[in-house]
């Protein structure tokens, strides 16, 4: 044990003080900048909590590194000078403790979060299933209509409603009456500079919109997909949340239509 813990018959650079002042001085120099990147990034978003482990690590790490420095500088009982142990290697065993319990408790966080994700999407999934229900049933969707229009935003379920009949029905009519309804629901929906019943899009779409009712752009069946799957999330991840807060709501899952389409307790 006299000898280098990592070469034969060379002197090992732990037992020189100035050695051991720059390993020290190195191993500070980069917890520092560990701890300032830590610090540079505290706004950022951390669900698993890995930064608050890290800050956590640097901690323990930076003792444990101090503690070697004077028990190897100071060698209390001369046992590194007699070669009974080397303080690096206490200090290592109580580092790799320390790490090994942070990793854990990373996984176990991590662990954690996957099932807190879990519960989240099998909500979300369950509220996606009412929204069909909802839709499916006609009592359901008068009053879910009538909750639109008390929030002013009656306008998306027409749109979505009259798009998607459009679209079914694009390849059944004739080039004229697709286009000619395609005009109406861009002049009653889409026009974002004139439409009475405007839709909230994206401008992006609001623009190839314009170049197609322009006839810059050929119309086609897909043409209204973007503005139709937009509806369909401002209905159910917007609209629907409020509505099944509502009066409303409730006197749907109480009547004997609502009972019969979905099962529930309030």
């Amino acid at each position: 044990l006299n000898e280098s813990l990592f070469c034969s018959g060379c002197e090992s650079p732990f037992k020189r003080t100035e050695g051991r002042f720059i390993i020290f001085g190195l191993v500070m120099s980069l917890a520092s900048f560990i701890v300032y990147s830590l610090w540079k990034l505290r706004n950022e978003p951390d669900p698993k909590g890995i930064r608050r482990e890290m800050y956590v690590a640097v901690k323990f790490a930076l003792p444990l590194a101090l503690l070697w420095f004077i028990f190897s500088l100071v060698d209390p009982g001369d046992v590194e000078t007699e070669g009974k142990i080397n303080w690096i290697f206490i200090i290592s065993l109580a580092f790799l403790n320390v790490f090994t319990l942070t990793v854990y408790r990373n996984i176990k966080v991590s662990n954690q979060y996957s099932l807190s994700n879990l519960a989240d999407n099998k909500k979300q999934k369950t509220a996606s299933d009412e929204f069909q229900v909802v839709l499916k049933s006609e009592l359901g969707t008068n009053l879910f209509k009538s909750h639109l229009v008390n929030e002013l935003s009656i306008e998306n379920f027409y749109f979505w409603k009259e798009a998607l009949d459009w679209r079914a029905s694009f390849d059944k009519v004739s080039k004229h009456r697709r286009e000619n309804r395609f005009l109406y629901l861009y002049d009653m929906f889409l026009d974002d500079a004139s439409a009475p019943l405007l839709v909230n899009l994206e401008d992006k779409i609001y623009a190839e919109l314009r170049k197609t009712a322009k006839k810059e752009v050929e119309l086609n069946k897909h043409t209204l997909d973007d503005a139709i799957n937009t509806m369909y999330i401002l209905l159910e991840f917007d609209s629907f949340p409020r509505f099944r807060d509502s009066d409303l709501y409730e006197q749907f899952s109480l009547s004997s239509n609502g009972d019969n389409d979905f099962e529930m307790s309030l």
